[in-house]
């Protein structure tokens, strides 16, 4: 589950430091790197729902996630695209919500 990963993702950190999310064509990861530590989790697309197939990558401040972390719950939905804002969904109790959290651009 990509929402454990994530929270796993948070504890070691700094807020300083970023969390890459990518996808190709049979993969979705989430990486992350520190000066002392580094953090890789891997899943097949066959073992997620609703994930639209194609390329994406982005990296994304941890500053921006760990205050969206902690209010994440249940299943999630996210959406992300090469350097495109990411947009998480997802329920507590009754209401929906939804983030869209901003990358951090990479120089080429």
């Amino acid at each position: 589950e990509w929402v454990g990963a994530l929270k796993a993702v948070l504890n070691i950190l700094d807020r300083s430091d970023a969390i890459v999310l990518e996808q190709d064509e049979k993969n979705f990861r989430l990486s992350a790197k520190s000066t002392a530590e580094s953090y890789l989790s891997e899943w097949p697309l066959t073992e997620l729902t609703g994930i639209k197939h194609g390329m994406s990558r982005a990296l994304f401040t941890m500053d921006y996630l760990s205050d969206i972390g902690k209010a994440l719950t249940g299943p999630v939905k996210i959406e992300t695209g090469i350097d495109y804002p990411m947009r998480m969904s997802f329920r507590i109790g009754e209401a929906s919500v939804s983030y869209l959290v901003a990358p951090r651009i990479e120089e080429a």
